[in-house]
């Protein structure tokens, strides 16, 4: 009769979206192993010699299923760990702004995870004379022109609500907006 190989799976996996997380296993009587995250076929797995490394899942729990390689005279065996992908960290940025009014200038927002990758495609608010909604573009920013302000100091208050991937963060950018300088011209009659 076939021998069973053996399979020891060294730890759960736990990382944060757009990152990703590994496991390391030991086994006997195999050439290496195999290895899915079941149920999510578009999820890479990536099997170097006894380390599995796990990424492109979002936040969420999942089973990293593993199986040894043997040959004609061993039987495979499997195991299951738990996989984690946990809402990723975010950071609002802006610069104070110091405006002249009625010349353009912008404050610009940037929302980033805790990796430094701008986060695009989602919803901020802006509290600055009014709430507005904004989406962050590609490169995760909203570009707000302050040129019309009435003159005085601001403070915008700037939220991201977080959603099923990112956790929420909010930053305070103070806004100066001065009065113009008046110019007197007179022509020669």
């Amino acid at each position: 009769t076939k021998a069973n190989s053996t399979l020891t799976v060294n730890g759960n996996v736990s990382f944060d979206y757009n990152n990703k997380g590994s496991t390391t296993v030991n086994f006997t009587n195999a050439t290496g192993v195999v290895a899915e995250v079941i149920g999510k076929p578009n999820a890479t797995v990536v099997v170097e010699n006894d380390t599995i490394t796990v990424s492109g899942l979002d936040a969420g729990n999942y089973v990293l299923s593993v199986t040894t390689i043997t040959d004609g005279n061993h039987n495979n065996v499997s195991e299951t760990v738990n996989v984690t992908v946990n809402k990723a960290k975010t950071v609002l940025a802006a610069k104070t702004v110091n405006a002249v009014y009625n010349v353009n200038k912008n404050l610009v927002i940037t929302l980033k995870d805790s990796t430094g990758k701008s986060v695009s495609g989602v919803k901020i608010t802006v509290k600055l004379k009014g709430t507005k909604t904004y989406t962050t573009d590609k490169k995760g920013q909203v570009k707000i022109n302050v040129a019309k302000l009435v003159p005085k100091k601001y403070t915008a208050k700037v939220t991201f609500a977080g959603n099923s991937n990112y956790l929420k963060s909010t930053a305070n950018v103070k806004v100066t907006v001065k009065k113009a300088k008046a110019k007197i011209t007179a022509k020669k009659t």
